[in-house]
């Protein structure tokens, strides 16, 4: 379980040029736009940066950041969040494109969906991946932000992507909504558990089972 919560890891990869993946993403947009429940970004794009030393620093780090934001229109944290390089020794340079989107209605509560796809041309490669997690646990409606998750990453595998997923409520490839129900109740009850040992200790603990807001949860 992801640090006091149920969540969704995922890691998309669709092989495609920048074009193909571009028309991808804004399918994607229209069709997540009809689920509904969803404030979704502008698209973002950094461009292809290229790294002077092995490691971004952190003011090129920075000045990405705040790139996006502006691009996407939404605000530094949540594009801090968006912003996720899976760099390696080597690589020399990357792009990534994508959108972000964040959950509102009866899934408010849920983090952010972060749809950036990276390319780091390894091989003049033309395969772009997301490598991310949402979390579920504290929305307003547990079992529908979870199975909404769910039907996006579905979404995304319909319009040609490959997805690997890793469902820490059993719900996916399943679909069984007991199960779901279920995990949902062993959680509350691992985080009523480590609540009481805490105290135990005489250790301050905050409500765990309190719903934050979206920027209160990120990947």
């Amino acid at each position: 379980m992801g640090q006091m919560g149920i969540e969704i890891h995922y890691t998309i990869v669709f092989k495609g040029n920048i074009d193909s993946l571009s028309m991808m993403l804004e399918r994607a947009i229209d069709q997540f736009k009809k689920i509904g429940n969803l404030e979704i970004s502008a698209m973002m794009d950094t461009g292809v940066v290229k790294l002077k030393g092995d490691w971004l620093t952190i003011e090129e780090n920075e000045l990405i950041v705040q790139k996006i934001a502006l691009q996407g229109g939404i605000e530094p944290i949540q594009a801090g969040f968006f912003f996720y390089v899976q760099q390696e020794k080597g690589i020399k340079q990357f792009q990534l494109v994508g959108f972000s989107s964040l959950f509102t209605g009866d899934c408010a509560g849920t983090g952010p969906f972060n749809l950036g796809f990276v390319n780091n041309f390894k091989n003049k490669s033309d395969v772009w991946r997301v490598h991310g997690s949402t979390k579920t646990e504290w929305a307003v409606d547990f079992v529908k932000a979870h199975t909404q998750v769910t039907v996006m990453i579905k979404i995304l595998r319909y319009l040609g992507c490959e997805v690997f997923v890793d469902d820490e409520a059993g719900y996916w490839g399943k679909e069984n909504l007991e199960t779901l129900k279920e995990s949902k109740m062993e959680s509350e009850e691992a985080m009523k558990l480590f609540e009481s040992l805490m105290k135990k200790q005489g250790m301050i603990v905050f409500n765990l089972n309190k719903q934050p807001g979206n920027n209160e949860t990120g990947n």
